[in-house]
């Protein structure tokens, strides 16, 4: 048999059924044992009742004897005794060595009238017991015992329980007690207890199996409850009918599927940011090794160029000095790009590990606006590009003047580097809610969305082939990311009708707000 079908078999058996099998177990074996036990043991037990009160029978009427045999208290002990089928004898040995009958039960002899029986004896029988007390001696016995229990060999005495005691020195007291009356009463108690045991059993099957059920209806309801939980419903719940043990233990399960939910919850989110933090890091991999062979292509184009025009240099003589200064302008200009370049590196390597700190000021935004487009007023009209600016007041910001002059520039240079020939470009800036808006819109085409949602990653580019002919690298718009990361403002871009916009939020400040902060 395999160990799953060995747990299919156990748990046919539930704790209900378990319960209530055992209590009726014990039922049953209390019956079986009354009826196996009762017959002898009952019978034992009700014959030492019966002597003990065969003895105190007896002293009750020696009490009553000491105040007088004519006297009421006498005769109400002998109807007291008789009454519990108690057969009462009372004799002694006269002078002539004779035995006297003095109060017999079965004679209705009255000892307060003291009338005498007709004969001696009412039976013969009578007379052999009495007789049969002096010949065994049982009168010089009680000299020494209080009571005497005499079993004869004849059948009569078999028949009864017969106990002896002294009244005086000359006149004794017998009782006795037939001892199938005992056994009938012995029996009758018994098959009384079987049946009632019987009756017992039936209808407490009944109440034990409804209060069974009752009291075994949590433990299923829990069960239910945990195998939910174990299929990471967190929703069901345990119902707490009570504060015992079942009561703490559905409790504890709730407690405990909260706790779950909750556990499971935070490892859930965390394992989302993981999953995002490495998806990003495989993309920021990819795009640096991507950025590297980019970078590699870029120092390796200038280095050879001015390696080139540098050994043209020396083979040129002293009358070609035009050529020369053309091969030394061709070597100033890639040097400048290599320099450009590494400036580049440095700033987003600063930024990204958080030793830049900010010096924070208040300065009015358009001077970084109107400057910016003057410097690049020869870039954009090499192009033909039409430059419109929409700045309706003076809005003065609180942040680093340095820092977002730089990220301006590059969000400025980014445009006019990717505006077709002819375009336009638009800067402007607008009040709203305590903060000041700056966009900066171009024409072209339109971004594609997973494009846009990776623009400020540090190294992406759109268009490879067409970022090694407009000399980009993918950083320009990185830095502008961490600047205003710095500042803990928003940033962004996204399309419009005819061109793309891009956009950042700076706080605003009072006029006379000039102290510098450092954070």
């Amino acid at each position: 048999m395999s160990i799953n079908s060995r747990i299919k078999t156990a748990s046919c058996f539930s704790v209900q059924k378990k319960l209530f099998l055992f209590i009726i177990a014990i039922l049953l074996a209390n019956i079986f044992l009354l009826f196996l036990l009762g017959s002898t043991t009952f019978e034992q037990l009700y014959t030492q009742h019966k002597i003990q009160e065969l003895k105190n029978g007896a002293a009750e009427i020696k009490s009553a004897y000491a105040q007088g045999v004519d006297s009421e208290t006498y005769n109400t002990a002998l109807r007291t005794v008789e009454n519990k089928n108690i057969i009462v004898r009372v004799f002694h040995k006269s002078t002539d060595n004779k035995i006297k009958l003095d109060y017999f039960t079965r004679m209705g002899f009255n000892p307060m009238e003291r009338e005498k029986p007709k004969g001696r004896f009412y039976k013969p029988f009578i007379k052999e017991a009495l007789n049969e007390f002096y010949a065994q001696g049982l009168d010089i016995k009680l000299q020494n015992e209080k009571y005497v229990i005499y079993q004869g060999s004849k059948q009569y005495y078999h028949n009864s329980i017969l106990l002896y005691t002294a009244m005086n020195d000359k006149t004794y007291l017998a009782l006795d007690t037939p001892r199938r009356y005992i056994a009938e009463t012995a029996e009758f108690a018994i098959k009384s207890c079987i049946i009632i045991s019987l009756l017992t059993l039936t209808v407490g099957s009944v109440v034990l199996y409804f209060i069974c059920r009752k009291m075994t209806s949590p433990i299923t309801d829990i069960q239910k409850t945990a195998e939910r939980i174990a299929n990471l419903d967190f929703s069901a719940r345990c119902t707490v009918h009570s504060n015992d043990e079942i009561g703490k233990l559905a409790q504890a399960i709730n407690n405990m599927s909260d706790s779950l939910q909750k556990n499971i919850s935070e490892l859930e989110n965390t394992n989302l940011i993981l999953r995002n933090d490495l998806h990003k890091q495989e993309q920021q991999d990819m795009m640096r090794k991507r950025f590297i062979a980019n970078v590699s292509h870029d120092f390796k184009t200038p280095l050879t160029l001015i390696t080139s025009y540098a050994e043209n240099i020396k083979e040129l003589d002293g009358n070609q000095l035009e050529l020369r200064d053309e091969y030394c302008g061709i070597i100033s200009s890639e040097g400048y790009k290599m320099a450009h370049l590494v400036h580049m590196l440095l700033s987003l390597s600063r930024l990204e590990s958080g030793m830049v700190q900010l010096s924070k000021m208040a300065f009015s935004i358009n001077e970084i606006i109107l400057e910016t487009i003057r410097r690049h007023a020869l870039p954009a009209e090499k192009k033909h590009l039409v430059i419109e600016r929409d700045l309706p007041d003076e809005i003065i910001v609180h942040a680093d003047f340095q820092r977002i002059e730089q990220a301006f520039i590059n969000l400025f240079e980014n445009a006019v580097k990717y505006t077709p020939a002819g375009g336009s470009i638009k800067v402007s800036t607008q009040r709203l809610d305590g903060q000041c808006i700056v966009r900066i819109y171009n024409t072209g085409s339109p971004i594609s969305q997973d494009d846009l949602d990776k623009l400020f990653i540090s190294f992406y580019r759109i268009d490879e082939s067409r970022s090694f002919n407009l000399q980009s690298y993918g950083l320009g718009l990185a830095i502008v990311r961490s600047i205003m990361e710095l500042h803990k403002q928003e940033y962004g871009a996204h399309n419009v009708p005819g061109g793309v916009e891009f956009w950042f939020k700076l706080d605003t400040a009072a006029i006379d707000e000039t102290d510098d902060e450092d954070i």
